[in-house]
């Protein structure tokens, strides 16, 4: 499956089969030029996984360049 889409200036995108499902594309990455302000929500669970607590330590300045979707 072909996706078109149309990005704002500064913005790029990267989508691939990472055979997490079958063979369609199950991966998306989105890329800005520059870091901008983010904020997460997160489990409060005191066995959160390493995605959480990754994703918790990359947001500590709140500043992010790319969000990934799988």
């Amino acid at each position: 499956m072909q996706l078109t889409t149309s990005l704002p200036q500064g913005f790029s995108t990267f989508i691939s089969n990472l055979g997490i499902r079958d063979k369609s594309e199950d991966f998306l990455f989105v890329k800005s030029d520059v870091a901008s302000v983010a904020d997460g929500v997160f489990t409060q669970s005191i066995f959160s996984g390493p995605s959480v607590t990754i994703s918790r330590q990359n947001l500590k300045d709140s500043k992010a360049q790319g969000i990934m979707v799988m």
